[in-house]
């Protein structure tokens, strides 16, 4: 195996790892595992004369930590992580996204495409969230589901879950949206609590700075 340090672009720290590389032009396996600056090894193949330079990939990770590899991240934990995809200079087909933290977990499943611009059709499923994930929680989510569709220039958001704020009732939130890599356009969200709606729409912007607006109508609430 070859052991090898790398500088890429955007990481906080370079790529520290060793790994092996062998097959034939008709088909090269890749095992590479990286020490630096998380520790992670990545399996996986590629067919250099296939049509579209065809690829398949595995991820595995104990505790795979965001904001180690990335400037200006929250801390977001670490997460034991499998990833495993396929796919080749057109996109790529997510199959399996897990990520475990204790007893919280986040799966996802979709397709990327790239070629002429990145476009999404992806799903996230959750249960036992917390925000922020380390630290006392201010919102906790047994569980939700998130689809994202469409370019990034221009993507779709739809969502739901249930929700709670530490010393309130369990909620349940329905939300519609469109945005890019600027802002969010929040076309619906519904908020059901203290057996009355909550219906809102707004927007989120989080660039130059993070702001928002929004207008609210509620309807048939008790509050105990």
């Amino acid at each position: 195996s070859d052991v090898y340090k790398r500088q890429v672009e955007g990481l906080k720290a370079p790529i520290e790892g060793e790994g092996s590389v062998s097959g034939s032009l008709q088909k090269l396996e890749l095992d590479q595992q990286v020490t630096q600056p998380v520790s992670a090894r990545l399996q996986g193949s590629v067919e250099p004369l296939g049509a579209g330079l065809p690829w398949q990939a595995v991820l595995t990770s104990e505790a795979l930590a965001p904001n180690g590899l990335l400037e200006g991240l929250p801390e977001l934990g670490a997460w034991a992580t499998r990833l495993e995809a396929s796919g080749d200079l057109a996109g790529a087909d997510l199959r399996v996204l897990e990520l475990r933290q204790g007893e919280r977990r986040l799966q996802g499943e979709g397709r990327i495409d790239w070629a002429g611009g990145v476009v999404l059709d992806t799903r996230l499923g959750w249960a036992n969230l917390a925000w922020p994930l380390v630290g006392p929680a201010q919102v906790e989510s047994a569980q939700g589901q998130l689809q994202l569709s469409g370019p990034l220039t221009g993507y779709r958001l739809e969502g739901d879950a249930r929700v709670v704020v530490p010393g309130q009732p369990e909620a349940g939130i329905a939300l519609r949206g469109t945005g890019d890599l600027a802002h969010l356009v929040f076309d619906e969200m519904t908020l059901r609590a203290l057996e009355g709606v909550f219906e809102a729409q707004g927007e989120l912007h989080w660039t130059p700075a993070v702001r928002w607006q929004a207008g609210f109508v509620a309807r048939d609430l008790r509050p105990e």
